[in-house]
């Protein structure tokens, strides 16, 4: 053998001896870096298992909102149309102008029957055996009911209903349950058809219900109503803005039952009942003072 190396079961040591601390050392960092290793190990496998994880679920969540679109339903009637729509579940549904709702197709079978509306509608709910709750979603509350008949208007600024059968529970966004009864209103505004009476916070009893049923014979009733409260009603109906040229002409009262198939005829209708000149620019309405 060789002064620098000796020899033994094929593995070559050097002639000089290592201590055992030297060894222990060595040990204990190879032992820190397998750990290390294992960790990241671990680290990466549970992230791999994350991810897939979180892919699993949006497969999942996608899968339901495919199989929720190939179910629902969806009816428009158009600005100036009023149309009839019977719901799975038996429900009838009259629709005023420019008012979408959807709903599944499978309502029957589901534990809650949900519809959503924007719009203006009459509905006559249908009573199931097991007595399942049905609801309308509007951008301000929720109509829950079992049974019964209402007229509900659904804009972007505010929703309102009304109370003709039966009895509904309106859910607030904030959490509370307002209980309605027959011949009652609410709207979400604080706002009410009863002449002078706004900011209520609670439903009211309505005076004239036909003014608000009106449009269910194609009709507007206005029975010295100010001109503004017309408009009102003009624009959630036809999609329109109305301006007015003065104050005096928004607090004009006016008195009359006119024809709402076709806004150009109840423009001329309400034009020939007042002082006023009506003109039509695309989506606006100039309601101007005669000189």
């Amino acid at each position: 053998m060789s002064q620098m190396e000796q020899q033994a079961d094929g593995f070559i040591f050097p002639e000089r001896s290592v201590s055992a601390e030297a060894v222990q050392r060595s040990r204990s960092a190879l032992m820190v870096r397998l750990e290390a290793a294992d960790r990241r190990r671990i680290r990466r496998r549970g992230l791999i298992r994350m991810a897939g994880m979180a892919a699993a679920a949006c497969l999942v969540i996608y899968a339901g909102m495919t199989a929720w679109e190939g179910r629902k339903a969806s009816v428009y009637a158009g600005i100036g149309e009023k149309l009839e729509k019977t719901l799975p579940d038996g429900s009838l549904v009259i629709m005023n102008s420019d008012t979408r709702l959807q709903f599944s197709k499978e309502l029957p079978a589901l534990p809650k029957r949900e519809v959503w509306m924007q719009g203006e509608a009459f509905f006559k709910v249908s009573r199931t055996p097991d007595a399942k709750p049905f609801v309308v979603h509007t951008a301000h509350f929720d109509v829950e009911v079992m049974g019964t008949q209402f007229n509900l208007n659904s804009g972007s600024e505010s929703s309102s209903i009304l109370l003709t059968e039966g009895s509904v529970n309106l859910l607030m966004a904030d959490g509370r349950k307002i209980r309605m009864v027959p011949g009652t209103y609410f709207s979400s505004d604080g706002s009410s058809p009863n002449d002078r009476q706004t900011n209520t916070k609670a439903p009211v009893t309505i005076e004239k219900p036909a003014a608000v049923l009106s449009w269910l014979d194609k009709n507007l009733v206005f029975e010295d109503m100010p001109l503004r409260d017309v408009a009102r009603q003009i624009e959630l109906i036809y999609r329109v803005k109305v301006k007015f040229g003065s104050e005096n002409v928004a607090s004009k009262r006016i008195t009359g039952i006119l024809p709402n198939e076709n806004l150009n005829i109840l423009l001329k209708a309400i034009e020939a009942t007042t002082d006023f000149t009506i003109v039509q620019e695309k989506d606006i309405v100039n309601i101007q003072e005669n000189p």
